[in-house]
C-alpha cells in the first residue's frame, strides 16, 4: 500500500476514488479500478497545512455550532415537558370531574 500512496506519505492520508475513463472518440473504453489520491497532509499533523489562526477560528466554529445545538435541545425538551406537564394535568382534572358526576348521580338515584 506504501508504494501506491507514494514516499513521504503516511497510510492514513491516501484515499480512492472510483475514477471512470474517458474513452478516445470511436473507441470503447472500460471503469478504471480505484485511483490513488495522496491528500496533502503532513506526516504526524492530523490537520495537515492548517496554521495557529484557522485552528483557533475552527475551535471557535465549534465550541459557537455545540453550544447552539445544546441550547436547541434543552428549549425543546423543556418545551415537550411543560406540554406533557399541562396534559397530565388536564387528564387528572377530567378524571375528578368524572368521579364527582359520578358520585352525585349515585347520591341523587
Amino acid at each position: 500500500m506504501a508504494a501506491l500512496i507514494g514516499a513521504g506519505a503516511s497510510a492514513y492520508s491516501a484515499f480512492y476514488v472510483q475514477i471512470p475513463a474517458s474513452p478516445a472518440p470511436g473507441r470503447r473504453g472500460s471503469m478504471k479500478g480505484p485511483v490513488p489520491i495522496v491528500c496533502p497532509l503532513r506526516e504526524g499533523t492530523p490537520m495537515g497545512n492548517l496554521d495557529a489562526w484557522q485552528i483557533a477560528l475552527l475551535v471557535a466554529a465549534g465550541y459557537v455550532a455545540v453550544t447552539a445545538l445544546v441550547r436547541m435541545m434543552r428549549l425543546r425538551r423543556d418545551t415537550l415537558a411543560g406540554q406533557f406537564r399541562a396534559q397530565y394535568a388536564a387528564g387528572r382534572k377530567r378524571k375528578q370531574r368524572s368521579e364527582a358526576a359520578e358520585a352525585e348521580g349515585e347520591k341523587a338515584a
